[in-house]
């Protein structure tokens, strides 16, 4: 029985860019949601630290989430990121156990 990827992409940001950190990050959500094999994409940000950011991504399949990268907005997404990035991505994946 094959089961959909979960995936958590824990971001955090440089305090002086918190506010083109969302910019960039809510830029991704639609155009994320409708690719193939989206099932789920949703930004979270802390409410007791604005720096902290989480993407709760699900995905029909690790080739699916794999494909997300090659898309024009990812690539554009994280050639940003850099600038606005106080550490690298965090990149969790989950598989749900029942």
């Amino acid at each position: 029985m094959s089961h959909s990827l979960r995936v958590l992409v824990f971001i955090t940001s440089k305090p002086e860019h918190v506010d083109a950190m969302r910019r960039l990050l809510g830029s991704l959500i639609a155009p994320s949601r409708a690719e193939r094999g989206c099932l789920n994409y949703e930004l979270l940000q802390n409410t007791s630290d604005l720096t902290d950011f989480t993407v709760a991504e699900e995905w029909e399949s690790e080739q699916h989430y794999a494909g997300h990268f090659e898309v024009e907005h990812v690539k554009q997404a994280l050639g940003e990121f850099a600038e606005l990035a106080a550490k690298p991505l965090e990149i969790r994946r989950y598989e749900r156990l029942e």
